[in-house]
């Protein structure tokens, strides 16, 4: 004697099994058919290049200061002048007080071999956004005149932007 009730159970399991496959297979043929439409785009295959020159520079600037670890408030007052003169040689310079933007002071520990604080290394960041590159370019080449006074510069990075950009990409 068989059983055709388990049989009628495990052919409609089946056809369900099957069913949503078929379902899952025609949603997904559907999602990648919708991705690979296109909808009012344009589509531009290839390269191209442009020369073109820079507008914006940015004059990154780090200062700092050496002093023993008895001092650390007086060097904090040293970096706060030389910051202060360096902004001052900045303007006289043309550039406008808001193209001039002075960071946070840190102040980095130097030990001795056995482990003491001897001395601290007080820095300060100061960043330049301008469209004078060229003058910007003299001040960083050859920033003498910025370093009167015992002002030690730990590090100057230029960057250069352009504004044109976006209508560049278009011609292109």
């Amino acid at each position: 004697m068989t059983n055709s009730s388990g049989a009628g159970r495990l052919t409609t399991g089946a056809l369900i099994l099957a069913g949503g496959a078929v379902l899952a297979a025609a949603v997904f043929g559907a999602f990648f058919y919708q991705a690979r439409t296109t909808r009012d785009t344009v589509q531009v295959v290839g390269a191209a290049t442009q020369r073109f020159t820079s507008d914006i520079v940015k004059w990154r600037l780090m200062l700092a200061r050496q002093v023993d670890a008895a001092v650390l408030g007086e060097g904090y007052a040293q970096l706060r002048d030389d910051v202060a003169r360096v902004r001052r040689q900045l303007a006289e310079a043309g550039l406008p007080d808001s193209a001039i933007s002075v960071q946070p002071v840190s102040a980095n520990a130097m030990y001795s071999q056995t482990g003491t604080i001897t001395s601290y290394q007080v820095v300060q960041g100061i960043v330049v956004i301008s469209s004078d590159v060229a003058g910007i370019e003299r001040w960083a080449f050859d920033p003498g005149a910025l370093l009167e006074g015992g002002v030690v510069l730990q590090g100057s990075q230029l960057e250069y932007f352009y504004s044109g950009l976006d209508s560049l990409k278009h011609e292109l």
